[in-house]
């Protein structure tokens, strides 16, 4: 039997599998990983011909995009030199303004791709012609006699003959201007930096040159604009796959030139001029993307100082990226940018990869389908020995599979016909041990149950423990006189219960039942809302290592002989204090009448102050005498239904000015409505007052000046004990408290934790002894360093009863 479940709990690490799904699954193993293998490494040689395929492109665009702009930007440069050379020859005043401006026109004329070309003067003067936008009308500019003044555009016709004023602007002075500034600082070619056209609808840049004479003098500063409109035009021409796009900015990386038909200005924060974007702001995200990855791989457009590649992904897609810088003599120093998504080369090869894959599938499905179908036919024999073996462990006589041709699977099977035949004969004689067994098993199952039963609907509490005190096993009524629940008893020992929170736990019943296997006694435990309880414990040893444990809760019986032996005490006392109050009182009155006439005889003034010493020291005696009666006589006359908030009210102004003196504040809270109590008013109005006096010492104890925290609480409120009602008054403080210990005395006659001279100690007894004459219960909750509640409970007079009493009274 041992074997059995070793082999099956063995057998349970590992997940069951047939023989042909082994093989099976094995067989599918194999091809996928072959296939998958294959074409994992086709798809990455080809995504790395795409690269490369894109590469090449990138590089035969970037060329052709270099050899375009260096043309284009060739013809202004060529026009400033031409013209420069020209000029050189000639003396300009004689020339005359005329001639110059049909020169320029001319020229504006033949070279389209120039936007503007003029001259200017030393003294300021300017004189420019040029064209619209791309293909607009054309116009001339210049300043009265060639020098510094009001700038004037006039139209041209198409004879290139001045026609009208088109607008003019006073003040205009040529030395001014950047590509006049550049020209001269330069003192050679050189370009200006790109500008935004005052409409906005282009941008463009201005290739200048300064013209000396002779002598060294500067006579003229030429200049020629282009649009970079063009350089749009032309980049939108090439191809860049299906969705690829080329762009230009340059070294600041603001926007050139793109083949996107996108604005490369923006209008600026003050509603009027216009401002270029930066690529990485652009609305395009290919352009934006590619330029925050030449960022992030540079750190700066001006780190790149060479041809680069680069890669980067968007939208799960792979582009290429491609930069090659364009520059020239005169200044220009641009970034010429390709962007080809590799989708544009792997559309194809995914489409291929696709159709091959349908047909790798279905492969694949046939493989596994004769692969079924083989393994099936070599394992249907094992199979039917499994079976066999199977019915065979479950008692059942079968005879060995048919023969087969394998001979591994032939040997297998006389084998287990062989064992078979042993095995039927062993089962035979276990059978008739296994039931004998098994009816035992019953019998004590069901003796076990009965016992289990018994345990559970128990209404004594049993804990069973180990030798070293820790719970094995609670009933319910355990849980139910602990607090806790049975899994934290579980987990709980006797020193846990018995003292949790206590520095040394009485352990003698424990130590006595492991001395003796029995023990019987009475302790004190500590339930899990933090209150104690007493039991009975009666336990016996079941075994060295286990012992069980019958308790009784013996709380209410505890708390019954100890208020009966208070009782006594007090009734012992009253009897006492009541026959020594009478004994003293004779004596006292005859001390007190000679001290009477010797301070009305003598006419000593020292025997005088010495007879008023006698007769206040006899008054205070005599008030401890009234005090011993008051407590020893019971007296019940004069009691009454009476609203116990009226007698709260009525006793507040007698301590009035004692809580002013002290500072202290005084609130109420009534529970509405508060039945009324019989008692006698006066009397409980004494113990109310006492009360608040004690109270109040105690906050001054504490706080000697005034405090926030100097207040005593009244709350009045309806409780229900023996499911009848009551009223519980309750004065709280926050003064200084008291021990455990001298809580346990606050109710014994003469106890005080005052100074003779301000107390007596009789206040608490006086008032418990008038609290028990009606019925009522009086008691103390206090922690040192905290405060103090008194909590007086009074029996409640019903509705119906308040009433006729009342009307009895009435």
């Amino acid at each position: 039997m041992r074997k059995k479940t070793e082999t099956q709990r063995k057998r349970g690490k590992y997940v069951d599998i047939r023989l042909q799904d082994a093989v099976v699954i094995a067989l599918v193993v194999l091809l996928v990983a072959s296939i998958g293998t294959a074409s994992v490494l086709w798809y990455a040689n080809s995504r790395n011909a795409a690269r490369d395929g894109a590469r090449m492109i990138q590089g035969e665009i970037a060329l052709r995009i270099e050899e375009h702009i260096q043309r284009f930007l060739a013809v202004p440069q060529e026009i400033n030199e031409a013209n420069a050379a020209a000029l050189s020859l000639l003396d300009p005043r004689q020339l005359g303004t005329d001639v110059l401006r049909s020169l320029l026109v001319e020229q504006i004329r033949i070279f389209k791709s120039v936007s503007s070309i003029y001259v200017g003067s030393p003294a300021g003067g300017l004189l420019d012609a040029g064209r619209e936008g791309s293909n607009g009308p054309l116009y001339v500019i210049e300043t009265d006699g060639f020098a510094r003044g009001t700038f004037k555009k006039y139209s041209v016709d198409e004879k290139g003959h001045r026609g009208e004023l088109l607008e003019s602007f006073p003040d205009f002075d040529a030395r001014t201007r950047p590509w006049y500034i550049a020209a001269v600082k330069n003192r050679g070619a050189t370009w200006s930096d790109i500008y935004v056209l005052f409409s906005g609808q282009d941008m463009a840049i201005a290739a200048s040159r300064p013209v000396y004479g002779a002598n060294g003098d500067l006579q003229l500063v030429l200049s020629s604009d282009i649009f970079l409109s063009q350089i749009d035009a032309f980049l939108r021409t090439l191809e860049y796959g299906r969705t690829g796009l080329g762009f230009i900015i340059d070294r600041s990386g603001y926007m050139v030139a793109g083949s996107e038909n996108l604005p490369h200005v923006v209008i600026g924060e003050d509603g009027q001029s216009f401002q270029r974007i930066l690529a990485t702001n652009m609305p395009s995200p290919l352009i934006a993307k590619a330029a925050h990855c030449l960022v992030e791989t540079y750190g700066s457009f001006d780190a790149v100082d060479a041809d680069c590649t680069g890669e980067f992904v968007y939208e799960g897609e792979r582009h290429f990226v491609q930069v090659h810088p364009i520059q020239d003599i005169y200044g220009i120093d641009w970034l010429n940018i390709v962007v080809i998504p590799e989708a544009d080369f792997l559309g194809h090869i995914r489409t291929v990869a696709r159709t091959s894959l349908v047909f790798l599938l279905a492969a694949l499905a046939g493989t596994i389908g004769a692969g079924i179908l083989i393994v099936k036919r070599i394992t249907r024999p094992l199979e039917q020995l499994t079976s066999a073996a199977h019915a065979l462990g479950a008692g059942i006589r079968v005879s060995a599979p048919d023969a087969t041709r394998i001979r591994e699977i032939r040997d297998l099977s006389e084998s287990f016909e062989h064992m078979g035949t042993q095995l039927n004969q062993t089962l035979d004689s276990l059978q008739q041990e296994i039931d004998e067994r098994r009816q035992a098993q019953q019998t004590l199952q069901e003796s076990e149950e009965r016992l289990r039963t018994y345990i559970e609907k128990s209404p004594i509490a049993i804990f069973v423990a180990d030798s070293a005190g820790r719970y094995t096993d609670v009933n319910p009524s355990a849980s139910l006189m602990t607090g806790y629940s049975k899994k934290e008893l579980l987990q709980m020992g006797i020193p846990e219960l018995i003292g949790e929170q206590e520095s040394q736990p009485d352990l003698s019943l424990f130590n006595q039942l492991r001395k003796t296997g029995y023990a019987s006694g009475e302790t004190k435990v500590r339930r899990k809302d933090g209150s104690e309880l007493w039991i009975q414990i009666d336990s016996v040893s079941l075994s060295p290592d286990q012992w069980v444990a019958f308790c009784t809760d013996i709380t209410q019986r505890r708390q019954t002989e100890a208020s009966l032996r208070h009782q006594q005490k007090m009734e012992s006392l009253g009897t006492m204090a009541s026959g020594v109050a009478h004994e003293i009182n004779n004596p006292l009155m005859g001390m007190m009448n000679y001290a009477e006439l010797i301070g009305s005889r003598d006419d000593q003034p020292q025997s005088r102050e010495y007879a008023k010493n006698i007769l206040r020291e006899g008054e205070r005696i005599a008030h401890i005498i009234r005090n011993l009666l008051s407590f020893s006589r019971d007296d019940v006359s004069a009691r009454h239904p009476d609203d116990v908030r009226s007698i709260i009210e009525d006793s507040l102004p007698l301590v009035h000015n004692a809580m002013l003196r002290s500072q202290i504040t005084v609130t109420s809270q009534f529970e509405d409505p508060v039945p009324e109590v019989s008692c006698s008013r006066q009397q409980i109005q004494q113990v109310i007052v006492n009360l608040l006096m004690n109270a109040r010492d105690a906050l001054d104890l504490r706080y000697p000046t005034y405090d926030i925290e100097k207040t005593i609480r009244i709350v009045v409120q309806n409780i229900i004990r023996s499911e009848q009602p009551w009223v519980r008054v309750s004065i709280e403080d926050r003064g200084a408290g008291m021990p455990e210990s001298q809580a346990l005395l606050a109710f014994d006659p003469f106890y005080t934790t005052k100074s003779r001279d301000k107390a007596t100690g009789l206040g608490l007894t006086i008032s418990y002894g008038i609290i028990q004459e009606h019925g009522g219960e009086i008691s103390i909750e206090s922690e040192e360093g905290t405060g103090t509640i008194v909590r007086v409970d009074l029996p409640a007079v019903p509705a119906a009863n308040s009433r006729a009493t009342a009307a009895q009274f009435s």
